[in-house]
């Protein structure tokens, strides 16, 4: 397949979630993407699924291992870098409750047809099938222009924020308020 992959007009990018089982396979895959000009992505942050199980999350490799492997790409690094001494958290306001993207120029449209603000943050917005884009674009405008929760307000103060992947859409897969903070995902950004 990726012999094939290479010789169509493709802008290709592998892409691994980076878990237990398959740590120590990285540096392969990301030979292969180089070997073949392909861009190469990988995630540490593993959530728990959409319907609520938490088993995904036992999968997650420690925390300093996950960012030492991060730090070993220099696209990565070069992203980290840039945004910590601009000091800006992309696409952010500062109040809102989204700290990204979600609802400014994109948003997740589920297998049902129902509108979520991203692939992870599934809290539907209306349905495709009954209402319009421009309705469900309009909910989701409103919903991203609700305050942050106090501990979100917290996580903006801290020095790292520019380059933390910390959402209420992970707050949402655990269960929990938009307040929330994944201890993990706080250690693997420090």
């Amino acid at each position: 397949l990726i012999p094939k992959l290479h010789r169509k007009a493709f802008d290709v990018v592998l892409k691994t979630p980076l878990l237990k089982l398959n740590h120590d396979e990285v540096p392969d895959i990301e030979d292969i993407a180089s070997q073949y000009g392909f861009g190469f992505r990988m995630d540490a942050i593993i959530h728990p699924t959409v319907s609520g199980s938490l088993a995904p999350v036992e999968h997650r490799i420690p925390a300093e291992r996950a960012a030492s492997l991060a730090m070993r790409q220099p696209a990565i690094r070069n992203q980290l870098r840039c945004a910590y001494h601009d000091a800006t958290v992309p696409f952010d306001d500062k109040t809102g409750i989204l700290p990204c993207s979600a609802g400014i120029y994109s948003f997740q449209v589920a297998a049902d047809l129902t509108v979520n603000p991203c692939s992870i943050f599934r809290r539907s917005f209306g349905d495709l099938l009954l209402e319009t884009f421009r309705d469900e674009w309009q909910r989701l405008c409103v919903f991203r222009s609700q305050p942050r929760g106090v501990s979100a307000d917290e996580c903006m103060k801290c020095p790292l924020v520019s380059i933390c992947v910390n959402c209420p859409g992970i707050a949402h897969l655990h269960g929990k308020g938009s307040d929330f903070v994944d201890s993990y995902v706080c250690e693997y950004t420090k």
